[in-house]
Formats: structure tokens, sequence, C-alpha cells
């Protein structure tokens, strides 16, 4: 690798951490923008390479391949649209405190993809978690401060658990490479430790079923431009981290595999369920996600469970991701579109087109995993022994309603707000609608046999589509029971109601009964000390003990008896 590939390479995390001083990018005209232009020109070389530097961070490196590359790109697109978003709102300049915690997580997010071992993705995402904090506070509204007060929470908890994840690939080998860290656990017996570490750990980040409560709070209460990086970052990331640090291929995990792969059975059951009942378009989004990461974590149960297929896994999860993250992107900036508008007219039908294609796009997003679920092929014994894997193709009845009831809201009326979102908000919407189609049909056509794959899926869609159309005319008909709808965190709220009950009475144990009952006690023992009896004992055991010969006596008796002890 020659030096300018190296100081590239360097540049992409760096570059946007300089910006990121006040005192640079005020001086500086779209310095969000300008953040990412390394990236760009990186990914423009085609070429594969990598350097490492062992004096940062106890080793430590950066390198692009063919997967990081698409994660790459995915990011680049993301960032620059949410960049757009926070220049432009409506009109008005993002303030210096949100451009500093922007650059902050976006020099964090380029890095951790780009990182070749556990202690630079460790450091970037942690990196990364507490500036994504920053730009959910960052608005002063109270909804949003609660989100970001939550999911800080859970962020410390995950980076916790994955500090152990790392002591123990630590221990094992002195090389904290993916490859050599996945090897060196093949011979360890604290590889089962590891992948409950690394899975606890990145489903915290990653805001999947049941440690989701941040996700639909921060979808619900967050800025635009920031539930925009929602789907491309932090889940992302988590699902990355899933991919990276655990030792696809090499062992097998049976009883993990199995058991997280009926974990996400139920996620795909509960936010289907949990996104129905939504009375927002945005907040319905979360759920979505909860959703399409179930199938994600389904997968990846599989590979632990089989590791023939879990190094092709490996390998192809990546364009899963990327599909992901663009599909999330697209339906965001039409749920803002849609929190604007105060009539029914108001919304053009170029915009319910965009909207409706938007729809389609959420609705098709597992028929871009199920690729991989036929790896190995579908009369292989392997597939044939799981029965997780006729399930998938029914995602996209999920999926679909979902689509529907979100399509549904987007007409409804949102909220009594006259102001019409700047023109730069349908654009980005556009270039993210024709990014995330483009994406999708490439990874279709990649496949190894995209027809088979429509056509496990034409039949959930045609009944998800035959279902919300039958819902809708009952609706029409007043013949739907009225069903209240979910508010976003779901069981959360319950959750925090039972700790603030238990927080004001471990607070009224401190304030008032603890101090009462010590007032009584020493009130008790004080009124026993003054009893005339005790007092003429404790006179007499006195002058009894002050005898030299008894003394002695006891003094003895002590000695003996530790003697005998000791023996």
């Amino acid at each position: 690798m020659t030096a300018p590939l190296g100081v590239l390479l360097l540049l992409v995390p760096v570059l946007p951490l300089l910006l990121a001083l006040p005192a640079l990018h005020s001086r500086l005209y779209w310095p969000c923008h300008l953040a990412l232009l390394p990236a760009v020109i990186l990914l423009a070389v085609p070429a594969t390479f990598s350097f490492e530097l062992p004096w940062l961070l106890f080793g430590t490196g950066l390198g692009i391949d063919a997967e990081s590359r698409l994660l790459l790109a995915m990011s680049v697109v993301l960032w620059a649209g949410a960049a757009t978003l926070v220049l432009t709102p409506i009109g008005q300049p993002a303030g210096k405190r949100l451009k500093t915690f922007f650059l902050l997580t976006m020099a964090a997010n380029l890095g951790a993809i780009l990182a070749t071992g556990l202690v630079g993705f460790f450091a970037f995402s942690t990196l990364m978690s507490f500036g994504f904090y920053g730009l959910l506070v960052d608005t002063g509204d109270e909804a949003a401060r609660r989100a970001g007060r939550i999911y800080l929470g859970f962020m410390i908890v995950a980076d916790l658990v994955l500090f152990d994840a790392l002591l123990v690939a630590a221990t094992n080998t002195g090389d904290l490479g993916y490859e050599a860290v996945h090897n060196a656990l093949a011979r360890s017996s604290a590889s089962g430790f590891y992948v409950s570490m690394v899975l606890a750990g990145f489903a915290l980040k990653a805001g999947a079923w049941p440690l989701h409560f941040w996700l639909p709070l921060a979808f619900r209460a967050a800025p635009a431009a920031i539930v925009l990086l929602l789907g491309g970052v932090p889940v992302a990331i988590g699902l990355v981290g899933m991919l990276r640090w655990l030792p696809l291929g090499e062992l097998a995990f049976p009883e993990t595999g199995m058991g997280i792969q009926w974990i996400a059975l139920v996620a795909v059951i509960y936010g289907t369920v949990a996104g129905l009942l939504q009375a927002r378009s945005r907040a319905l989004l979360g759920y979505a996600v909860i959703v399409v990461t179930s199938l994600f974590i389904m997968i990846l149960g599989h590979g632990l469970e089989w590791p023939a297929t879990g190094a092709v896994i490996q390998e192809t999860a990546h364009q899963f991701i990327l599909t992901l993250g663009l599909t999330l992107a697209a339906l965001v900036p039409a749920s803002h579109l849609a929190d604007k508008i105060t009539s029914r007219l108001v919304l053009k039908p170029l915009q319910l087109a965009g909207a409706a294609a938007a729809a389609l796009l959420l609705a098709l997003a597992p028929l871009m995993s199920l690729s991989l679920a036929r790896i190995p092929a579908a009369g292989d014994p392997l597939t044939a022994d799981s029965t997780m894997v006729t399930l998938w193709p029914w995602w996209t009845l999920c999926t679909t309603l979902l689509a529907l009831r979100w399509l549904y809201l987007l007409t409804q009326r949102q909220q009594p707000v006259v102001t019409i979102p700047a023109p730069m908000t349908g654009a980005v919407w556009n270039v993210l609608l024709a990014v995330a189609y483009t994406s999708g049909l490439l990874v279709a056509v990649c496949s190894d046999d995209p027809m088979s794959v429509v056509d496990d899926v034409w039949k959930p869609l045609l009944l998800g589509v035959l279902l919300g159309v039958s819902v809708w005319w009952l609706a029409v008909k007043n013949r739907v029971p009225l069903i209240p709808a979910v508010t976003p965190g779901d069981f959360w709220l319950i959750l925090e109601r039972w700790l603030g009950r238990g927080k004001r009475w471990a607070m009224s144990m401190g304030y008032q009964d603890l101090p009462r009952w010590r007032t009584s006690a020493l009130a008790a023992t004080h009124r026993l000390l003054q009893v005339r009896a005790w007092q003429k004992t404790l006179d007499a055991s006195e002058r009894s003990l002050q005898g030299w010969s008894l003394a002695v006596t006891v003094l003895l008796v002590l000695g003996i008896a530790i003697a005998l002890l000791s023996a």
C-alpha cells in the first residue's frame, strides 16, 4: 500500500474529527459535506488495502474491502442527505453544537466501518454512541431528552458488556484483529461466554427486541435529519458488530443459535402488532426496524447453529444492512413531510406516488435478505433440519401490513403545523428513493436465483395487500372495533412507572421511615439502659471481672480455645 492511500484512509475519520471543532467548522461553508470528501475519494479508488497502527489503542488498524465499501457508500449517502436537512430543516442554519455532535458521530461511524480489529471498532462505536446521544438531545425538547436519556443508559450497559467480551478476546490472543480473534476463540473454553456478551451488547446498540425501548422513542422524538440516520448509523453498526465480532463459520453454537431464532420469531410478531397500533407514521418506522432486524438476527442464529452457512452469511449479510439503511432513510422524509401537512388536499398526487413507492420499498425489504436464506440450497440437509427457514419469506407479510398502515397514516391529519418544509426535503427524499431502489435491484439481480426468491415472496405480499384492503373497507363501514394506540416505548413505560414507584418508596424509606425507625430504636435502647436491674447486673459483672483470678482464668480459657481451633 502506498503512502497516499494510507493517508486517504486515515483522513476518512480524522477530517470529521478535526472539523468538529467549532473554531474550524464555523469558518467554513458546508463543513458537514466537506467532511465526507475523503470517503467519496476512497470509494472512487477500486483497490483493497489496509494499514495497522500498533501504537494506537493497544493496536488497531483501518482498511477497506468489498464489504466495507458497500457500508461506506451507504453511509456517505445517508450523511450527505442528513447534512442537507441539518443545514436547511425549515430554511434555518444549524447551531454550532449540533454540527459538532454531527461531525463527531460521522467520524465515529466511518471509523467503525473501516476498523480492522475489535479495539478500533469498540472505540469508534463508543464515540458514535455518545455523539448520537448529543444529536438526540440537542433540540431541547422534553421528549427528545427523554429518548436520549434512555438511549444513553442502554449504550453505557452495551459498552460495559462489549468491554467484557473484549477482555475475553484479549486473554486468548494478543492480536485483536477479527480473524485472529475468531481463530483463537475456536480453541478457547470461553467462546460461549464471548458469543453471549457480543450478542447482548450489539443487540442493545441495534435496538433489537427485547432491548428495543430507545428505538421507537428516538424515531418519534428526534428531528427528521437525525431519524434519517437511525437505520444506517446506530442500528447498522450494531448489526455489523455482530457480523465482525462473532466467530461465524468457526464454531457451532446450536443452542444459542436456535434460541435467538425463537427470539427473532417472537420479535417479528410483537413488532408487527405494536407497529400496526401506532398513531404516528414515524413511530411506526421504529417497529418496522424491529421486524426487519429480527429477520437478520434469525439468519445470524442459523449461521451460529450451522457453521457451514455462517461463513457465507458473514460475507453476504452486508447487502442486507445496505438495503435496510437506505430503505429506512427513504421513508423518513415522507413521514416528515406528512407531519407538516395540515390537510389531505395538500398531499398532491406526486407525493402520494412517492409515498406509495416508499411503502412498497418497506414491504419488499425482507426480499433482499432471502437470498441469504437460500444458502445452502433448499434440498440441503442443513436447511432441511432448520424449522425456522420455512418462516423466512413470511416476514414479507408483516412488512406489507406495516407499509400499508404507514401509507394510511401519511394521508391523515398529523398535527396543526402550517409551515411547509423547504423544497430541499423533497429533493433529498427523491434521491434516497432512487438510491434505495437501485441498490435493491442490484442485490436482487446479483443473487444466485432471483426468480425463486420472487416465487417465495409473492404469496405473502398478496395476502398482506388483501388483509390491508379488507381492514380498510371494514374501517370505512365502521365495523372495526376501536383499538387503543400503543405509545412508543411500549413496555418501557410500564417499567418506568414501576421504577418510579420503587424510587418514591425508597425515597420515603430514606427520608421518612428510616429516620423514624432509628429514633424509635434509640429511644427504646435508652429506656432499657435506664432500668435499675440492668444497671445493677452490669455493675456486678464489671466488679467480678476486676478480680485477677477471674480475669486470668478467662484469658487461659480463650488461649486454649484458640490453640485447639488453630490445630
